[in-house]
Order: C-alpha cells, then structure tokens, then sequence
C-alpha cells in the first residue's frame, strides 16, 4: 500500500499549499522591520466589523516617542524606549528588557478611510478603518 500513502501525503501537501496562498492573501505579512531597530514590539492584528485592529505591547515608551503613520496600504509605528539602567555608577548583574529605536511596519489589504491610535496599559491599539 505504499502507493495509496504517497497519494494521501500528496494531498495533504496540496491542501497545505492552497491553505497558505489563502492566508496569505487574507492577512499580509508585515514588513520586515529596518535594521535600525533596537527591539521589535510584538504585534496583534486582527479584523473589526469596519477594518483592523493593530494592537503593539509598547510598554514604557511615552506618547510623545511614538509616531504613527500610513502611506497607501502600509501602517508604520515607530518610537523609541529609554532604558532606566542608564544610571551612573549603577552595575547590573542581568537585564532583558530592551530599550532603544523601533519601527514596525504592516502591510494592509486596504487604504484606510481614518486611522485612530490609542495607548492605554502599556498597549497602543490603532483602528484602521476601510
């Protein structure tokens, strides 16, 4: 029977291939971020009843260091997190929470017709409406 596994792998293959190709028209992938990044925030998108929701974990990062933006299809959020060990004479035994430069940019399906950005927690949620 090993012809009748060859086809059953074969079709999983095929069905895994349409699945990916419809994902991926579904929800583009962002766009790599630029090699200035210090750090990448992580990223939640998905679709509201009007458009897409991006939700960024900014934690730290003040207002007034962010910035917000869409040219044609492609949102761009880019700030910057100073780090608190930046004390002198400090020394620390261990750190992990980034600081620095970062720009994250997402490629849409669509132009939005209004974008509206809001911080609250630590979590900058931008609506992107079609």
């Amino acid at each position: 029977m090993p012809g009748l596994r060859d086809e059953h792998f074969n079709e999983i293959n095929r069905l895994r291939a349409r699945l990916r190709r419809l994902l991926d028209e579904t929800f583009p992938q962002p766009s790599p971020s630029p090699a200035r990044s210090a750090w990448t925030p992580r990223a939640d998108i998905h679709a509201s009843p009007h458009g897409v929701v991006v939700a960024l974990e900014v934690c730290g990062v003040p207002r007034d260091a962010m910035d917000v933006s869409v040219k044609g299809r492609v949102l761009t959020v880019s700030g910057s997190r100073n780090s608190e060990g930046d004390r002198t004479g400090e020394a620390y035994f261990h750190a992990e929470r980034p600081s620095g430069d970062f720009s994250r940019s997402f490629s849409l399906s669509f132009e939005p017709r209004s974008v509206d950005a809001r911080l609250e927690k630590g979590v900058l949620t931008v609506t992107l409406t079609q």
